[in-house]
């Protein structure tokens, strides 16, 4: 019972997200502490499920970000991809620069996302998981958008790759933060 409250506690708050129009209160924040401090909650639940996740922190710069925000991208990304892998798969996190912006990847090792549904990704309600609500992603795209990053997607029978784009603000210090 308890638990399934708690589901439906997220479904609400996935919801009222995707609903909410204010202007999301950004920082000069370090991605890969927030990242670092996700860790132990990833690898509790990479644990549970007999997998592995390998974090790969690279020198970046601060970025214009919301913790909430992010954490909840993270997580949502990094969970459906334990979903997508059998046991004994690895979750790759990796943070990087690429030309002028800092790159958040999140790789699984699943079956891939069929070439039909690539396109409904991120549409909210859209899933193929039974007990999916179809919030997860299209959440992930409202917080991409609120800090003016873009994420895009390859998948193929090997795994998929997210890689969230985030904008490296104008005039940031060359300080790289690991």
């Amino acid at each position: 019972m308890i638990s399934e409250l708690d589901r439906a506690n997220g479904i609400i708050t996935e919801f009222l997200s995707l609903a909410q129009t204010k202007r999301t209160e950004l920082k000069s924040q370090n991605l890969n502490d927030i990242l670092n401090n996700l860790y132990p909650l990833l690898q509790a639940d990479t644990f549970t499920q007999n997998k592995q996740i390998c974090f790969i922190p690279g020198e970046i710069p601060y970025l214009e970000l919301n913790v909430n925000e992010i954490t909840q991208l993270v997580l949502n990304l990094t969970r459906n991809g334990l979903e997508a892998m059998p046991e004994r798969g690895c979750l790759n996190v990796k943070s990087y620069v690429e030309d002028i912006t800092v790159v958040l990847e999140i790789a699984d090792e699943g079956c891939g996302i069929p070439p039909e549904n690539l396109r409904l990704i991120g549409t909210p309600f859209f899933t193929t998981k039974d007990s999916g609500t179809g919030l997860g992603l299209a959440t992930c795209y409202n917080i991409a958008e609120s800090h003016n990053a873009k994420i895009d997607i390859d998948s193929s029978s090997r795994g998929t790759t997210f890689f969230i784009s985030f904008p490296i603000p104008v005039g940031s210090s060359n300080d790289a933060a690991l």
